[in-house]
């Protein structure tokens, strides 16, 4: 999270994603474990660290980037992701049914 540059305007004009639009990280969670978005590792873990905190507390903080390196590691006929904390990730994708995510 940080200040939009004075000038600049959020338009979701991009090629990174299927559609943008504003959304409060824990809901943004929510929609994952039920299917109705799939989150990549690294999104999903900032949303994680972002969620049930207001942007005054995050912007007071001074944060440390960390990376999220996932490696793809085989679970029976299924590919799961690993990184640190993946067990809720993947327990969050599997209960919203995103196991047919090509992953």
């Amino acid at each position: 999270m940080g200040a939009l540059p004075e000038g600049q305007r959020a338009d979701g004009e991009n090629t990174e994603s299927d559609r943008a639009g504003w959304v409060l990280p824990a809901d943004a969670i929510a929609d994952f474990a039920a299917g109705r978005n799939f989150l990549l590792p690294p999104t999903w873990t900032q949303l994680d660290s972002l969620a049930g905190h207001t942007v005054a507390d995050v912007l007071a903080v001074e944060r440390q980037i960390v990376p999220v390196q996932p490696q793809l590691a085989r679970n029976g006929d299924n590919w799961e992701i690993e990184f640190f904390d993946s067990d809720r990730y993947n327990q969050a994708r599997r209960s919203g049914g995103s196991t047919g995510w090509p992953l």
